[in-house]
């Protein structure tokens, strides 16, 4: 019986275990069995393996001398250098070699080159730009590569992620490791543009300095299984889920997507919006079937970057018509859809489905609950960014390692976890999950994967929690976030809402041609006369569904915006020394 046919009925029974969250024995762990999965499938070459293979593997017009690649007349042409596999797409086209060579420092590196950058001084640029030496010509360098015989042959890809190639389903780390159940040598697939290799420390350093501290903390558990689910976004069917961690001041936003990033790779990678779009298109092609962390959302985006946010849940098509799949972790000080709705930038319901907004600063201590004995939150925030700093990029692909051993058996019951994970999650919530419909329920069903994952890497023995940590974590994050949706998010039922928070709160409203200097200049007062009442941004924070809502408000007459480009509110007249901003709501509409 195959490795692969004995693994499908282990991947059942602990997907079944570990969604439920029953005791049990210890949760089976595969760490030394998949040991392989995550390493390399072409390990680094020392030099004596270099100069052998290339002294046996030279063809005719070229020959070794004193550690020197030279040409019949004993004239130099440059160090060592050997093509390991030659690649293209599978469309015929995007022809490339990798190849290890010698640097000055005397170590071995690898580099993946064009075949059309052979053609000038591009590849032997890039080459000498990492320590090698070429003293010939470049069309020596392309003599020497394109001739040399019996060399692998590889699939091309440009982005990380799921592949199918010749031998199967793998999955191709954004450094270039190859991970699936087809250790061949050297490999069957080649990562065209990939980045250096992101781990450190170990697992268990890891689990023992970040994982650990998680438990009795919501938002950590959550960030670290929210990398966990983006490869399996394809698998269950989905394509992009987008969560947004919001609060104001520094209460840990920051520190959430450095620990999800620690799943994956180095946390000092984390980005900010502001990059540019050359650079976020390269971090598609790297984050594909992963995690794109970006963090600092601006109070006040440009006009361009908000095209990006409205776009966030849509296709993100590459240069070569391929689609991005994941999971995109972002922080800032306000929800995503508030400033969507404040820039008056009206967003598509599909879309509104994959992008979800956490309130970050719930916990006793900001965005943590529990300090695990430290005396204070910076202390407790220092430790997990050392302990991230010097573990990570191991947990992903000992996860991944995992899914591509069950990989049959999860394609089936992968969508019934799911399902049965949100009806958990909503009950959690006190909401029936047949309540919940239209985009929301896509998202419901983004947080359940979320929860799906962490429970299978705790049964797989990757996370020290126990079993239904996970699931516990999610319906408390959703006990927060359902409430404020209301199924569909009708407008009809935000005015309903906005009436009864008007009729509860009527005498904090100020006639305005009843207001003393004192009062017109307190921010927070909210005033009425006889056609509307202003609120203020607080009061509607408050309102759920209000700011979401808010274009549709207007175009029914609820809200009356000032002539103001790009905002939503009224300012007020020049009795105020300030003239401050409300939300002007008409009275004939809510009361």
């Amino acid at each position: 019986m195959s490795t692969r046919m004995m693994m499908e009925p282990r991947m059942n029974d602990m997907m079944s275990n570990g969604m439920e969250g029953s005791a049990g024995t210890r949760p089976w762990s595969l760490a030394a069995q998949s040991a392989d999965l995550t390493e390399p499938a072409l390990r680094m070459l020392t030099m004596e393996e270099l100069e052998d293979r290339v002294a046996s593997g030279l063809h005719s017009g070229f020959k070794l001398k004193a550690g020197f690649i030279c040409d019949m007349d004993n004239t130099r042409i440059c160090d060592l250098i050997l093509p390991l596999r030659w690649a293209r797409r599978q469309d015929g086209s995007g022809y490339a070699v990798e190849v290890a060579f010698a640097t000055r420092h005397r170590s071995v590196a690898r580099m993946v080159l064009e075949n059309v950058a052979l053609n000038g001084s591009r590849a032997i640029a890039r080459l000498a730009d990492h320590g090698f030496t070429m003293v010939g010509q470049s069309s020596s360098l392309k003599r020497l590569l394109q001739g040399w015989r019996n060399v692998p042959d590889a699939l091309r890809t440009d982005r990380s992620g799921w592949l199918r190639t010749s031998c199967e389903e793998v999955y191709m780390r954004a450094d270039g490791t190859c991970l699936g159940a087809c250790p061949t040598e050297p490999g069957p697939a080649l990562l065209a543009n990939p980045r250096p290799p992101q781990r450190a420390g170990t697992l268990a350093g890891w689990q023992e300095a970040v994982a650990r501290p998680a438990l009795g903390n919501d938002l950590m558990i959550f960030a670290i299984c929210a990398a966990l689910a983006a490869p399996l976004m394809r698998p269950a069917g989905m394509q992009t889920g987008t969560f947004h961690l919001h609060g104001k001041g520094p209460i840990g936003k920051s520190h959430l997507a450095l620990i999800a990033a620690s799943v994956d790779h180095a946390p000092t990678l984390r980005l900010s919006w502001t990059i540019d779009t050359e650079r976020l298109d390269r971090l598609l092609e790297q984050t594909c079937d992963g995690l794109l962390d970006l963090d600092c959302l601006s109070e006040n985006p440009s006009g361009r970057l908000l095209e990006r946010l409205a776009g966030l849940g849509d296709e993100a098509v590459g240069p070569h018509d391929w689609s991005w799949h994941g999971i995109r972790l972002s922080t800032g000080e306000r929800p995503l859809s508030n400033l969507l709705a404040q820039h008056r930038k009206i967003v598509a319901a599909a879309v509104t489905s994959r992008v979800i907004d956490i309130a970050a600063g719930t916990g006793s201590y900001g965005a943590f609950q529990t300090l695990h004995g430290h005396a204070d939150a910076d202390g407790f925030l220092a430790a997990l960014r050392q302990g991230a700093e010097a573990h990570h990029g191991h947990l992903l692909p000992a996860f991944i390692g995992q899914i591509l051993a069950g990989q049959k058996a999860l394609g089936g019951v992968l969508p019934e976890r799911i399902a049965a994970m949100a009806s958990k999650i909503c009950a959690r919530a006190d909401c029936p999950v047949t309540a919940v419909e239209g985009p929301l329920r896509e998202a419901l069903r983004r947080l359940a994967l979320v929860a799906v994952a962490g429970e299978m890497a705790i049964t797989f023995g990757l996370l020290p929690w126990p079993r239904g940590s996970a699931t516990e974590a999610l319906g408390a994050i959703a006990a927060r976030w359902l409430p404020g949706q209301d199924g569909t998010v009708k407008p009809g039922n935000v005015v309903r809402r906005l009436a009864a928070f008007i009729a509860e709160n009527r005498d904090v409203f100020s006639w305005l041609d009843a207001g003393s200097e004192a009062d017109r200049a307190d921010p927070e007062r909210s005033w009425q006369d006889d056609t509307f009442i202003y609120l203020t941004a607080t009061q509607a924070n408050l309102i759920p569904g209000f700011r979401a809502l808010l274009p549709e408000l207007v175009k029914q007459g609820v809200v009356a915006p000032g002539d103001e480009r790009n905002s939503w509110k009224w300012r007020m007249g020049r009795q105020f020394k300030t003239r401050p901003r409300y939300y002007r709501i008409r009275k004939d509409a809510v009361m």
